[in-house]
């Protein structure tokens, strides 16, 4: 799972957020075609407090785009919002997260998930994966380090033989750190801050499912 969240885009002020998810879905897109073995998912994560009117016109706009260009892409918020605008699916937030199955309508869901009984109330909902988090830490708080809390590989570990659908790990992980996932229990990965510092977006993205494939190389042209 690739994130795009203009707030950490802005906070490297390294490129422009509509470059950069242009730039992303360009790169998903074109490595996807290249592998049948690993599904990339777009999640746009967009806060609709501030500048609503302006960023719900973005989000439908480039749904059209990332679609169009084969890339599947969830709207990270309300289940009424990703069907409203046309997005493949919704990831819930701890707090955008329904009470109860408020939809089947979308064909992917997912979740964030922080605790066990998250975890467990999320697998309730029949989510396609949870997202676990912070694994390492995350490169979306700082460069070099963070003083959030990381959950580590143990944690992880846990999540993963306590639930029985697909754990995503999230949180400083590149694709030195996949293996360690996928060896603690983890069905993939996603990826946020290591996508917005990369000197090679489409680069990162390749070696990501390159280790996601057990190091089988894939030949392609950006």
């Amino acid at each position: 799972m690739l994130i795009a969240d203009p707030v950490v885009v802005d906070r490297y002020q390294i490129d422009s957020f509509d470059r950069f998810y242009q730039r992303l879905v360009s790169a998903a897109a074109a490595i996807q075609v290249e592998t049948s073995d690993i599904q990339i998912f777009l999640q746009v994560r967009i806060k609709l407090d501030e500048n609503h009117q302006r960023w719900v016109s973005w989000c439908i706009k480039h749904a059209t785009e990332a679609q169009q260009a084969g890339v599947k892409i969830l709207l990270n918020g309300t289940s009424i919002r990703a069907m409203s605008y046309g997005y493949d699916g919704v990831h819930w937030s701890e707090a955008c997260r329904p009470v109860s199955i408020d939809t089947d309508s979308l064909e992917w869901r997912t979740a964030a998930v922080h605790s066990w009984e998250s975890a467990d109330h999320a697998e309730a909902l029949r989510v396609n994966a949870v997202v676990f988090a912070p694994i390492f830490s995350p490169r979306s708080k700082n460069l070099y380090s963070s003083k959030e809390p990381v959950d580590g590989l143990e944690r992880l570990r846990v999540l993963c033989a306590r639930l029985t659908c697909p754990v995503l790990a999230l949180g400083g992980i590149g694709s030195a750190q996949v293996r360690l996932c996928l060896d603690a229990g983890a069905a993939g990965v996603a990826s946020l801050g290591g996508l917005v510092i990369a000197q090679d977006l489409s680069l990162e993205i390749l070696r990501l499912v390159e280790a996601l494939q057990g190091g089988r190389k894939l030949i392609f042209e950006s």
